[in-house]
């Protein structure tokens, strides 16, 4: 939830600074327009309006920025003249500065290297395996993406959506980074000032106007009919991170937290619940929104990158051990995440606790060492060891979870065939087990001794007793089930009854047209105003995937398409080097 905040708020204000740079309105206004229209789109919508909405505003998105990247390089005379003039590009405070050492305002000497200097690089190298920790959490953890690909029809299609987002993910660097660098190029005395009055002027930050590159480009390059739609393209991309970052978190909420505070609850209550808490997601939104504009420095990238190496970190090590270590378990992992989420949260408090010094500023620098001088990339990789370190100690520590609960949960058993054990299920057994497990003499059995008696017995088959208790809990299941099911047609039938009244009612008294209109668009907003009796009837039912097979020929495909991607980036980690 804190990472999607932070996701929330960073797009937020992009979109923002596009809207104010173009049509001159007040930064806080657009912000709150852009989050009503998203909280109003996310609620009525649910994820299937946000996915459609996904796919149709990608191909706008992408036709829009490719137009622009053209019009791009035309302007400065194609790639060879960006790489050639991007050097020179500074404002003319910068040119005619009395300081001959100062390097502000001026452009990095290694600019187009992606492997940089470890101690003075503003992306070191050493620091890729940072950027790749929090890629990892995104790609593999992160809600908005996870949600997607379990939406797929099969496991064929979502590997091949997933291989087929790795391919656009390299149109960024053409459609946005390189139009970046000619942004400074063609617009040196804005996008590159260096002035902090000039600069707050600009843009109203007095640390640089980097963040204004894109829409300058649009407002200056784009003719009038292709700006709106450059404008659309914006703010599509920005309205559909929005509704994705919405929906998943209203989901995370309602089935990961308020099942827990309430196991009983009802479709309809966890559906009220869920979109409740899209509001509350705005609210907090709009307050955060001066923190984070009196933060974020110069770049938006930057205070991302390190917002994320703060709070990812743990979540992606976590992750990767309990994909490939069997033996992490339940105490593991939380102890592992309430380490790494406190050091991480307490590096982000010190961190903007202080002000970055201005560049060329002689004054002592405030902040600590451990800010200055620890890179938050280094930082970064720093919490990801801390955690792992700390969640394999404790699993070592305490109990293992049984073999039988893990399959199909681990890369090793991910083809298994066999009936995997609830890990509820095997909790109570073990309760059972504390209970009854004194001998005569008062002395107890050794716990491991009886696992693997019980797993032993799993094997040869021997489980008819436990086999038996299970068959009629199941038994019980399904009777309570159509003991629900009976209940819930004597309520449809109660709730015809009651609206042939109401109708009767409203026939003899005339009604009143607003109070029904109201009272129907606020059920279409909660999502009751049809099937209100069976959602308040009917729980959650989590269906258990039983395979990951793949059909042949579309899983040879995958594997090669997936190669090429591979080859594809190495060839520019290579060049750009």
């Amino acid at each position: 939830m804190l990472t999607m905040q932070n996701s929330t708020l960073a797009d937020l204000y992009a979109g923002a600074i596009f809207i104010e740079q173009s049509l001159k309105w007040d930064i806080y206004w657009s912000i709150m327009l852009l989050l009503g229209v998203a909280a109003i789109f996310t609620i009525t919508g649910g994820l299937t309006a946000v996915i459609w909405t996904d796919f149709v505003q990608t191909i706008i998105m992408i036709i829009g920025a490719t137009v622009l990247m053209v019009l791009s390089f035309i302007e400065v005379g194609g790639f060879d003249g960006m790489v050639e003039k991007y050097p020179h590009a500074m404002s003319n405070n910068t040119l005619h500065s009395n300081s001959t050492n100062s390097t502000c305002g001026k452009p990095r000497d290694d600019y187009m290297n992606l492997f940089r200097s470890p101690t003075t690089g503003d992306l070191p190298w050493p620091g890729v395996i940072g950027l790749s920790i929090n890629s990892i959490w995104y790609w593999c953890s992160d809600q908005v993406i996870v949600q997607r690909a379990l939406a797929a029809k099969s496991f064929d299609h979502a590997k091949a959506g997933t291989i087929f987002c790795g391919f656009l993910k390299i149109l960024p660097l053409f459609l946005f980074v390189f139009p970046g660098m000619i942004a400074r190029i063609l617009f040196p005395d804005t996008v590159a000032c260096s002035d902090a009055d000039t600069c707050m002027e600009v843009c109203g930050s007095t640390t640089g106007c980097s963040n204004i590159a894109y829409p300058s480009l649009v407002i200056n390059l784009m003719p009038p009919g292709a700006r709106g739609m450059m404008l659309a393209v914006m703010l599509a991309g920005l309205m559909s991170s929005l509704t994705s970052i919405f929906n998943s978190s209203s989901t995370i909420f309602a089935m990961d937290v308020w099942t827990k505070i309430r196991k009983s609850a009802s479709e309809l209550e966890i559906m009220i619940v869920g979109r409740v808490s899209v509001l509350l997601l705005v609210v907090i939104s709009i307050i955060w929104v001066p923190v984070i504009r009196a933060s974020e420095g110069s770049e938006l990238f930057v205070y991302i990158q390190e917002v994320s190496s703060f709070t990812q970190p743990p979540i992606c090590c976590i992750f990767l051990l309990g994909l490939f270590w069997p033996r992490l378990n339940e105490k593991g992992a939380f102890f592992g995440l309430l380490v790494g989420m406190l050091m991480g949260m307490v590096r982000f408090i010190v961190q903007y606790s202080y002000t970055t010094p201005k560049c060329g500023d002689t004054g002592p620098d405030p902040r600590p060492g451990v800010i200055k001088d620890f890179h938050y990339l280094y930082f970064s990789c720093f919490l990801f060891l801390l955690t792992g370190f700390t969640a394999i100690v404790m699993s070592l520590l305490t109990k293992p979870i049984p073999r039988q609960c893990l399959h199909r949960l681990t890369f090793w058993t991910r083809h298994s065939k066999e009936k995997r054990l609830d890990i509820g299920v095997w909790e109570q057994q073990q309760d059972k087990k504390n209970k009854h497990s004194v001998d005569e003499n008062g002395t107890n059995i050794h716990s491991e001794s009886f696992d693997m008696m019980v797993e032993q017995k799993i094997q040869n088959g021997d489980m008819s007793e436990e086999s038996h208790k299970l068959n009629n809990e199941s038994q019980k299941i399904d009777e309570e089930s159509q003991r629900l099911q009976d209940e819930s047609h004597k309520l449809d039938d109660d709730s015809q009854y009651l609206d042939d009244d109401s109708q009767k009612v409203e026939k003899i008294t005339g009604g009143n047209q607003c109070v029904r209109l109201a009272r129907h668009v606020v059920n279409w907003v909660c999502g009751t105003d049809r099937n209100i009796t069976q959602l308040s009837s009917h729980q959650i039912q989590r269906k258990e995937m039983l395979s990951v097979e793949e059909n042949r020929r579309w899983k040879l495909t995958s594997n090669i398409l997936s190669v090429i991607l591979m080859l594809v980036v190495l060839v520019f980690f290579i060049y750009f080097a």
